[in-house]
């Protein structure tokens, strides 16, 4: 499941399914838990588009700050992975991000963010999704105010 993959399904509207493929996919990458939840209750989707890193919120890392917190260990040998795959120009599929409380949250890409962040990439492709329509009509009017 690749960003090219993620490009070309958001402009067949079909975003959210993949979404739920990339999250299904086997483990370390898949994330069965959060695909479940999404589906939970209607969702309302954009992306992939270029996000400012500066603007996101991690929520995992080898802190106790973090609300998932993940051994620093098994971490930094995942960012070492990551960024050794940026080396040779390989592009990770695109963060996927929550809208709350008009903030981004990354919910699946912490990894990712971290690596490119560590990297010196100062934004990247994102999806987000959001939980309401109002909250959906709220973002698209900040951004297309801009």
């Amino acid at each position: 499941m690749t960003l090219d993959a993620a490009l070309k399904m958001s402009n067949e509207n079909r975003i959210e399914e993949w979404v739920h493929q990339y999250l299904l996919q086997a483990h370390p990458t898949g994330n069965k838990g959060l695909s479940d939840g999404l589906k939970l209750i209607k969702r309302y989707w954009t992306g992939p588009i270029k996000i400012d890193f500066a603007k996101l919120i991690q929520g995992c890392g080898p802190s106790s700050d973090f609300i998932f917190h993940e051994d620093e260990n098994i971490w930094n040998i995942r960012i070492k992975s990551n960024i050794s795959m940026l080396e040779q120009n390989m592009l990770p599929p695109p963060i996927i991000v929550e809208y709350k409380d008009n903030k981004l949250h990354i919910a699946d890409g912490n990894h990712r963010f971290a690596s490119m962040r560590d990297f010196g990439i100062k934004e990247y492709w994102g999806i987000i999704w959001f939980n309401s329509e109002e909250d959906y009509r709220e973002y698209l009017n900040i951004v297309n105010s801009k």
